[in-house]
This record gives structure tokens, sequence and C-alpha cells, in this order.
């Protein structure tokens, strides 16, 4: 399977799991960005064209980016296929090479993390702040 007919199928299994689409804020590049619907915050950004060498890799690649917990992301970053993010903080956030042929089963676990920890802080009920 092509990169590109990966990400259309990782697009279409997002949506499936939260309804979202990608975003394209940036006007100068197409990087996909998928936001959560009530926070905005990102939690998955594809990376196309990044330098191989920064992950063992001749060549380009692309990448999705993950907001990941620190202590997941210790265990999870194998070194082939999954790694400290590229140009994101390398303690929140891991990268997973898409070139490489990935589990999308996996990936999309990664995804539900991603955004489980992007999800807006529960504000607290009245009874909860009179405690």
């Amino acid at each position: 399977m092509s990169v590109a007919a990966r990400l259309k199928e990782l697009e279409n299994r997002i949506f499936d799991f939260c309804g979202v689409v990608p975003d394209h804020p940036f006007k100068e590049t197409d990087l996909p960005v998928f936001r959560h619907p009530d926070s905005r915050k990102w939690f998955a950004v594809v990376i196309p064209d990044v330098p191989g060498r920064y992950f063992g890799k001749s060549g380009k690649v692309t990448v999705l980016n993950l907001k990941c917990d620190p202590l997941l992301s210790d265990g999870i970053c194998d070194g082939v296929t999954v790694f400290p993010a590229y140009h994101m903080n390398k303690r929140h956030w891991i990268s997973v090479v898409l070139d490489e042929d990935p589990d999308l089963t996996g990936i999309m676990a990664l995804v539900s993390v991603s955004y489980r920890l992007t999800m807006p802080a529960r504000k607290k009920s009245k009874e909860e702040s009179h405690d």
C-alpha cells in the first residue's frame, strides 16, 4: 500500500473514530492537521517529506505526529517505526513513520490516546468546587 493510500485510510479511520476531518491551517503547505472538536487542540499532524536521516532512513519519509503520555512514549518508541516526535516537543509527542507500512490498527490506538489527551479539562461542578 502506498503512503498516499495509507494516509487516506488513516483519514477515514480518524473520521469514523471521532468525526474529525483534517484541517489545513498553513497556507504555504498542505499539512493535514487533526484537531479535537471541543478544544481545537491538535491531536495528530501528518508531516510529509521529512529527511529520513532523523529516523535512520534514506531519502524522505512521511510521519504522523501524535500527542502521547511521556510514560507511554518511553515504552513504544521502538526506533523502527515509532520515534520521539520530529519538530515537536519530544517529551509529549511521538512520530510514527508511515512509509514502513505500519499497522493502522495499532496507529489508531495511539490516535485514541492522543485524542483523549487533548480533550478539554472537565469543568468542576458547583458541588465539587465547594469541597
